[in-house]
């Protein structure tokens, strides 16, 4: 991922830690990750306080999402090798 994409996710997890969330954006629901991201789009401002315009609130979600989905990958690809007990 790149540093931009990382900087959006990286935000995005201490929102949830501030929620008390202690689950890794993969881990959690898709009911609960949309009302996570709902939450934490109303709630971000750019430095002077100023809205997000809607191409980069959607730039945002699209980030998270790359990141949710990788991981997701990445975790069905280890257990799949478990299953087939691929070193």
């Amino acid at each position: 991922m790149s540093d931009f994409v990382d900087g959006y996710v990286s935000r995005f997890q201490k929102y949830l830690a501030k929620k008390g969330e202690t689950k890794a954006i993969h881990n959690l629901s898709v009911d609960h990750l949309d009302a996570y991201l709902a939450t934490y789009l109303l709630s971000i401002r750019k430095n002077d306080d100023d809205e997000y315009e809607p191409v980069t609130l959607r730039s945002i979600v699209g980030s998270i999402d790359v990141n949710f989905k990788e991981q997701i990958t990445r975790v069905d690809t280890l257990r799949r090798r478990e299953r087939l007990h691929w070193p």
